[in-house]
């Protein structure tokens, strides 16, 4: 079973023109276009496995923190009915 950030990876990976792959879902605009001109401007190296299992565990907490923060908002949100003006 892969995780998230594994999925993530492998997509980037996979993939020779860097702005093919959509990256809309967890990126936002201006940091997905200095990853694309990042990406086609650097050969790039394969990180060592200690790395990037550090970059794994980073992309999951970030991702977890991402889905966190839209269940705060859809309760703060749903629960605005109930606060009295």
């Amino acid at each position: 079973m892969t995780t998230r950030s594994e999925n993530i990876q492998i997509d980037v990976s996979f993939q020779q023109d860097l702005t093919l792959v959509d990256l809309t879902d967890i990126l936002p605009a201006a940091t997905i276009m200095v990853v694309s001109v990042t990406g086609s401007t650097t050969t790039g190296i394969a990180l060592p496995d200690e790395t990037m299992n550090k970059v794994n565990e980073a992309c999951d907490e970030l991702l977890s923190l991402e889905e966190a923060r839209i269940r705060v908002r859809k309760l703060t949100l749903t629960n605005l009915f109930y606060i009295p003006s």
